[in-house]
């Protein structure tokens, strides 16, 4: 019998890495022309034998009489499928999940984005059968993910000879957008300066983006109310590791920024509601 290791198996219950050890274990087998009998002590030796870890499954099994044998490696396959192996409606559910969230991330080369989202699609198609997509549908996501901007995308479908074909886009993407990824800290900057910019208050005023410490007390003086608004801290759309397909649907897109008035329910002070009272009788209430 050939020298044979295979990987240790931790426990990892991170999507596919229990079928990914799997598949490596079965490699082994056809590689180096093994037995049942003689790959599942191998399979029991490569489970972590730490508390809580994955030998625990089979550890109740003799070696001599139930490992050690012509139906041990089926014993040991059905034992960690049933604690490491998604039920087949759970495994769909991730995959078309995945396939739903999936664009490309601030920082991601095109690369790897395109690779991912082929994977996501094999997924789905392995793990619902009954899903399919059409050439055009999926040159479109291809394209709609990449977090390029609306003139970008244009760009990308002329390079492909302005037909939604995933081939043709996908080598557009690679040559016009190869290093996509080293120009997002820009644009990350271009679009918060632009909302920063262009952002008014509800009162249709243009935004003052200060931080102004919150007021406790009540104001002093009568006639001084002056709109403050403060921008919240996890207002931001373009959070690390995300590039919002919605952010770059235009060339200069409007951020909903998150307000609050520090001082004044409304923003409107009390010296503000008295000069009103004053223009309409001419005298002060």
């Amino acid at each position: 019998m050939p020298q044979v290791r295979l990987r240790t198996f931790d426990g990892s219950r991170r999507p596919g890495a229990y079928r990914e050890w799997k598949k490596e274990v079965l490699a082994a087998k056809f590689i180096y022309n093994l037995a049942d009998k003689q790959l599942a002590p191998l399979v029991y030796l490569a489970l972590d034998a730490k508390e809580g870890g994955p030998r625990e499954a089979v550890e109740h099994l003799d070696i001599e009489t139930e490992v050690a044998t012509d139906t041990g490696l089926t014993v040991i396959w059905k034992l960690l499928d049933q604690e490491y192996e998604a039920e087949a409606y759970e495994k769909a559910d991730k995959a078309l999940k995945r396939w739903e969230r999936l664009r490309r991330r601030a920082g991601q080369s095109m690369a790897d984005y395109l690779k991912d989202l082929k994977k996501a699609k094999r997924d789905v198609e392995l793990e619902d059968p009954g899903t399919q997509f059409s050439s055009v549908s999926f040159a479109q996501r291809m394209l709609r993910r990449s977090g390029l901007t609306q003139e970008e995308q244009r760009q990308t479908l002329a390079s492909a000879g302005a037909v939604w074909d995933a081939t043709r886009i996908e080598a557009a993407l690679k040559l016009l957008y190869c290093d996509a990824h080293l120009e997002d800290s820009k644009k990350r900057t271009f679009l918060k300066a632009a909302a920063n910019k262009n952002a008014t208050n509800k009162h249709g005023r243009r935004q003052e983006w200060k931080h102004f410490p919150a007021k406790t007390g009540g104001r002093k003086g009568r006639g001084k109310g002056k709109d403050a608004y403060a921008v919240d801290a996890a207002d931001d759309e373009l959070e690390e590791g995300a590039l919002s397909e919605e952010c770059y649907e235009d060339s200069e897109p409007e951020l909903d920024y998150e307000t609050f008035a520090v001082d004044g329910e409304d923003g409107h002070g009390e010296g503000e509601h008295e000069h009103e009272h004053e223009d309409e009788d001419g005298t002060e209430d």
